[in-house]
């Protein structure tokens, strides 16, 4: 896992929004409070922008990305989305998982070490097939 670090770029109204989810979720037990944990501390570290600043080679919320397993050679397509957006569809990864932790503030290029129930997997964050502040969406 990447973790966040002053060279992780979040937008300001994903900050914003992120830290009122933590906020509400740290009042349920099913969340676990490591990845409220980790989120936060990211959040407090990560360089915050505004939304129409963003570059558009950096992962916000709802951004489309895909993902190159470099073992397998295979491409995973994922939305990263706020846990309540779920449900709604397939192909989706909550901000709260440890690979939605690790997404969050990635740029293309970077590579992730993501954990699956065989053993680590090296994802390149090959490109970004949508962005909302690259389409001047920038409250989505």
């Amino acid at each position: 896992m990447k973790p966040m670090t002053q060279d992780t770029i979040v937008t300001q109204f994903d900050r914003n929004r992120l830290r009122g989810m933590v906020s509400v979720f740290r009042k349920r037990s099913a969340v676990n409070p490591k990845n409220l944990d980790a989120l936060e501390m990211g959040l407090s570290d990560a360089q915050t922008v505004a939304p129409e600043a963003v570059p558009s080679d950096v992962v916000t919320m709802n951004s489309q990305v895909i993902l190159l397993n470099l073992i397998t050679r295979e491409r995973l397509t994922l939305t990263l989305v706020f846990p309540d957006a779920m449900a709604h569809a397939s192909q989706r990864v909550s901000v709260l998982s440890l690979l939605g932790l690790t997404l969050l503030g990635c740029r293309v290029g970077d590579v992730l070490e993501h954990c699956e129930s065989y053993g680590f997997q090296p994802l390149l964050v090959e490109r970004i097939a949508f962005q909302p502040e690259a389409t001047g969406n920038y409250f989505v």
